[in-house]
Formats: C-alpha cells, sequence, structure tokens
C-alpha cells in the first residue's frame, strides 16, 4: 500500500503542507510515491483598486490579499518562514532532481527530506530562485554521495520523463496541488490530510 504524492516545490501551498505530510507519513507508517507537478507562481495583486474600479476588479484584489494573509498566518502559527510570496520561478529543476531521488536507495527518506529542506531555505530566503548550482547541487551533495548522478540524468533523459509525468498529471486530473491519490481516488489540497490518515490508518487495520 503507497500514497501518491503530487508537488511543485515551488508552490507554497505544497510548502505549507509538507510538516503534516511528513507526519502523515510517519503516523501511518505508509510509504509514499512522490512525482513533480508544475503550477503557475501567484500573481502579485498590487496595490487595492480605487472603489470606482469595478466591482470585479476589487473582488478578484480581496480575495487575492485574504489568500496572502491566510498564507502568512498559517505559517505563523507553524513557524515556517514565507517571505516574497509573489516570486516567479522556474521549479523544472527541482522537479527533475525529485525524480532522480526517486530511482535512489531510500527514496522513501531521500524525497521528503530533500522537499524539505529545499522549500524551508527557498522560502527564508526572499531571494531565492531554487538555482541549480546555488541551491539544488549543495543539497543534493548533502544527501546522497552521488549528485553526478543528477548531472547526467537532467542533460539526458530527465526532461523527457519530466514532461511525461506532467502528461501522466493532466490525465489523471492533478491541477494543483499538493495532491494526493490514495486507493484511486485523487485528494488535492493539505485540508484532505486528517482523511487521509484515518483512511490510512483503516487500511492497515483491515489487512
Amino acid at each position: 500500500m503507497s500514497l501518491d504524492i503530487y508537488v511543485d516545490p515551488k508552490d507554497p501551498l505544497v510548502y505549507l503542507a509538507l510538516p503534516g505530510t511528513t507526519q502523515l507519513l510517519a503516523k501511518a507508517k505508509c510509504d509514499a510515491r512522490w512525482f513533480p507537478m508544475r503550477v503557475d507562481g501567484w500573481s502579485d495583486p498590487g496595490p487595492e483598486p480605487a472603489a470606482d474600479a469595478g466591482r470585479g476588479v476589487r473582488h478578484r484584489w480581496f480575495r487575492a490579499n485574504y489568500r496572502e494573509r491566510e498564507l502568512q498566518h498559517y505559517a505563523g502559527v507553524h513557524q515556517l518562514p514565507l517571505t516574497n510570496l509573489y516570486r516567479q520561478n522556474d521549479s523544472s529543476q527541482a522537479a527533475m532532481a525529485l525524480l532522480w531521488l526517486s530511482k535512489q536507495p531510500a527514496a522513501n527518506n531521500l524525497v521528503p527530506m530533500f522537499l524539505v529542506k529545499l522549500t524551508q531555505a527557498h522560502w527564508a530566503n526572499p531571494n531565492a530562485t531554487m538555482d541549480l548550482d546555488a541551491d539544488i547541487l549543495p543539497l543534493l551533495r548533502d544527501l546522497t554521495d552521488n549528485p553526478a548522478g543528477f548531472k547526467s540524468y537532467r542533460s539526458e533523459q530527465g526532461p523527457a520523463e519530466l514532461e511525461a509525468q506532467l502528461a501522466a498529471n493532466s490525465a489523471l486530473g492533478v491541477t494543483r496541488g499538493p495532491a494526493y491519490r490514495f486507493e484511486e481516488q485523487l485528494y488535492i489540497g493539505r485540508e484532505h490530510l486528517p482523511l487521509l490518515t484515518e483512511l490510512i490508518s483503516e487500511s492497515l487495520i483491515s489487512e
């Protein structure tokens, strides 16, 4: 029995869900398969529109403003730094690192450790970009004995495997993250973690 987890490392929703996700896996003693996905970066709503800007414009601004305040509050409660929410970064290198780590021995430990360390460093530093040389390779050197293997992977089969995975995600309906797939059912968002913990525990008892 395993849980499939879909994440975009640059997504703040994924970052905030990782502690609960790793706790679920530890509590349920469930294996996980991690897959990269791709979501758009968040758009900065800018300053509050003028009163005569139109109902739709103001409504979208208030929704975006509320979403940011909600995330900042959640991050603060859980003591998770969350800076520069609206940066626009390419997470393709991090996604390929995730795919490569999934093929390594002890992947069940390596992948969540990589994601937690990468996202914590990213959101604590407002200027971080998930850069290959500055952010990803140093972390892989700390976690694995063969970081050179990733360099070969990213220049050979990595790009094609990433695109194939993204296509598979679309076929499954994985459109935003974090997404969890358990027993053929898809759950999107960290709000489903309590239910998933219960479902996995019940499944373990019945085995």
